[in-house]
């Protein structure tokens, strides 16, 4: 096969060096192993020697006319967002190992709305809502494919993979119903896929035969401190609470409600939050979650955008995936 000709398949691991074997050899991902080639980005020193040292050893040399596929990712508050524990970092980092997969690099700038249109990328994924980024967005996508994770905006021509954030309403709301809650309460931003969650949880409970209660409804939480809507629902009898989305509000609503009302979970008030791996579950009592499908929504971001670039997607895609209740001990 000519040099230049493309090919979606990754070259024969036992007849020909390349990138996947150096890698292999290495105990690294192929993306650590162009970013040494290339002189590009932060490896560990050790990292770097090791990855040349195979490399040599094994003849490879990088032909000089393939270049890695560079995907920026960003969120809004861009730094803070990827950095602090969260959801989006969460995300971050697999979508970082699923460009990787696939041999594609990804980038991260500390400020998209700076210069942004002036950087050349092969893609762009954009987590959750980004307002001030959107017009800059669909500059970019008239010749770059851009990607939307968590996007509920419903804005015609946009490729989007999102969770199915109804869907977490509606199990939150039917596990504190199953469980004799009457008095539910919903504490949240006021972000689309809040909103979002909220429509599946209101559904669920008018399909119980049952009307939420719209005062035990509290929106723009982050204009407030969580010590007043947790309070406030509670002063008006709420029994079971729902705080959506899969970063750390849940923990400081469990934090106030054990430490600063004094009240027992689940025994005085029951709790659903988001998810977060390696917390919720050692969390007293362990945290009833949504679980939000992370891998999955990394691995349809990145599928979706290669199958963009190989000009296998022609019509934009809307792509949505379920999530999972996790039933522990605060309900």
């Amino acid at each position: 096969m000519p040099k230049n000709s493309s090919s979606s398949k990754p070259p024969n691991k036992e007849t020909k060096p390349s990138v996947y074997r150096v890698a292999d050899l290495a105990g690294v991902s192929p993306g650590t192993v162009s970013r040494v080639l290339n002189n590009r980005g932060r490896v560990h020193e050790k990292t770097r020697a090791r990855v040349l040292e195979v490399a040599r050893s094994i003849g490879f040399k990088p032909q000089a006319q393939i270049r890695t596929h560079q995907i920026a990712v960003v969120a809004d508050e861009q730094w803070h967002s990827l950095h602090n524990g969260t959801y989006s970092q969460a995300l971050a980092f697999r979508i970082s190992l699923a460009l990787s997969q696939r041999g594609m690099a990804m980038v991260t700038p500390q400020n998209p709305l700076k210069g942004f249109e002036n950087t050349f990328l092969d893609g762009v994924i954009v987590l959750g809502e980004y307002p001030a980024f959107e017009p800059i967005a669909d500059g970019l996508s008239a010749h770059t494919p851009v990607v939307y994770i968590d996007d509920f905006s419903d804005k015609a021509g946009r490729n989007t993979v999102r969770s199915d954030c109804e869907m977490s309403g509606r199990l939150s709301a039917e596990c504190f119903l199953k469980s004799g809650r009457k008095r539910i309460a919903f504490v949240g931003s006021d972000s689309k896929s809040t909103l979002t969650r909220l429509k599946g949880f209101r559904e669920a409970i008018e399909a119980a035969g049952h009307k939420i209660d719209q005062d035990l409804v509290v929106l723009g939480v982050h204009q407030l401190s969580f010590y007043a809507a947790i309070n406030r629902v509670i002063r008006l009898g709420a029994d079971s609470l729902y705080v959506p989305g899969s970063s750390y509000e849940v923990l400081e609503a469990l934090s106030v409600i054990n430490n600063v009302l004094q009240l027992s979970v689940p025994k005085d008030i029951a709790i659903i939050g988001g998810e977060v791996q390696g917390v919720s579950e050692f969390l007293t009592p362990p945290m009833t979650t949504i679980e939000e499908p992370l891998q999955p929504l990394a691995e349809e971001a990145v599928s979706l955008l290669s199958d963009l670039l190989d000009k296998k997607q022609k019509k934009c895609d809307q792509r949505t995936l379920p999530v999972r209740l996790v039933r522990r001990e605060s309900t």
